[in-house]
């Protein structure tokens, strides 16, 4: 009969964990159905149960700028 270690074929986290010691770091996010590039985006956020990246003007800055360049204006 086969121990458990050699019926296994994927590694464990906590065979990697104990075979790097203290240099190893949990990584929840490497096993993530995404693209690479997407993985440890910070944004989407989700807040309520709504994502927040929905709600990000892209042009905020050029309407903040309009508004504030009005403001000095009028004053």
């Amino acid at each position: 009969m086969l121990a458990t270690s050699e019926k296994r074929k994927k590694k464990l986290e906590r065979d990697i964990e104990e075979e790097m010691g203290d240099d190893y770091i949990l990584d929840l996010k490497k096993h993530y159905d995404l693209p690479e590039e997407m993985k440890y985006d910070i944004i989407p956020e989700i807040w309520e149960g709504k994502n927040i990246a929905d709600y990000i003007d892209p042009d905020i800055l050029k309407v903040m700028l309009g508004h504030i360049s009005r403001v000095t204006f009028l004053s």
